[in-house]
């Protein structure tokens, strides 16, 4: 089964500390899990004009 989470963060490393947690997350048996989590930006910030 497949699903996304989307997460508000403030920074890429919030994302990744929260996706390293989910991956670490005891599975069956109570060992973590382990799975591969994909990290990409959806959405930006707009862009500034200097």
């Amino acid at each position: 089964m497949a699903g996304w989470w989307l997460v508000d963060c403030d920074t890429e490393r919030r994302a990744i500390e929260i996706a390293a947690a989910v991956s670490a997350a005891p599975g069956p048996g109570g060992r973590p899990l382990d799975m591969p989590i994909e990290v990409p930006q959806v959405m930006a910030p707009p862009a500034t004009e200097l």
